[in-house]
């Protein structure tokens, strides 16, 4: 599918001869970009024309026009009504937010109707839920992924993980679904996806720890706590543009703490652990 040339202003075009940016005009639910040669680390640039966006984003042009965007009109009648509406309001939650799509936006982006969305969800709550399940098992395939790529080795697979954060967020400005989720949704807190998204953060939280735990570091829980914690910082940090170096920093500071966990207590020469000066 030949790829659209921006409509952007003489302006806009000067700015980005020579310099790799992508320049998207946010419309409803379409975006126009020109793939960035070579990528370049992301950040946000506003022209004189507030309808346009320099996005110097590698990941989000790979996004909209990669896997997660291959639902295109050529193969859109090949898929599944039900697989075609999750896919499509995943999407669109995931660029415009929960509140900030319509069922009326989803079906006409999934070329179907309400009737057919309805027949496979119950309300626009349990498409919301659905989603962000998916997105979770998506999480879930990667944790996978890291355990069969460093069997038994533990150590590398938490420096794995920390390696694989770190890239998502030097490519990604957009954060962790589930978390954007929670965040939108914490005036609701009857929200059936509010559940979903605690299962897997609780889920998550289990799985890091015992992975430090089996890593012989001290404190495993507060470890991958610390650790998460980290991550759910460093990611408001790069959607706010507040670090374009998000992905670098975390890095370096989850290594610290892994290091400073690793740290056992001197041994003394009989192998037990070193005692202490009594007074008196």
């Amino acid at each position: 599918m030949p790829r659209p040339r921006p409509r952007s202003s003489p302006k806009t075009q000067r700015t980005l001869a020579g310099s790799g940016r992508a320049a998207f005009r946010l419309e409803p639910y379409r975006h126009v970009c020109v793939r960035p040669d070579p990528p370049t680390i992301p950040s946000l640039v506003f022209d004189s024309n507030p309808s346009t966006v320099l996005l110097v984003s590698h990941s989000l042009d790979a996004y909209l026009y990669g896997t997660e965007r291959s639902l295109n009109n050529a193969k859109l009648s090949q898929v599944a009504p039900r697989d075609r509406i999750i896919e499509t309001a995943r999407r669109l939650f995931r660029v415009h937010g929960i509140r900030g799509v319509s069922v009326d936006s989803i079906v006409a982006e999934a070329g179907t109707n309400k009737m057919t969305l309805y027949r496979h969800f119950a309300s626009k709550d349990a498409l919301v839920a659905r989603c962000l399940s998916h997105r979770a098992a998506d999480e879930m395939d990667k944790r996978q992924a890291l355990e069969s790529a460093h069997p038994k080795e533990l150590r590398a697979q938490l420096l794995a993980w920390v390696a694989t954060n770190a890239r998502n967020l030097a490519t990604n400005a957009r954060g962790c679904d589930l978390s954007n989720a929670s965040v939108e949704l914490a005036d609701e807190p009857q929200h059936v996806a509010r559940a979903v998204v605690a299962d897997f953060k609780n889920d998550e939280r289990r799985w890091l720890s015992n992975i430090c735990a089996k890593a012989d570091l001290t404190k495993p829980e507060e470890t991958a706590q610390a650790l998460l914690l980290l991550l759910e910082g460093a990611r408001v940090a790069r959607q706010n543009e507040s670090y374009y170096q998000a992905g670098k920093i975390f890095e370096l500071s989850a290594r610290s703490v892994i290091e400073g966990a690793s740290k056992r207590p001197k041994r003394s020469r009989g192998g037990g652990p070193e005692r202490g000066v009594s007074k008196g």
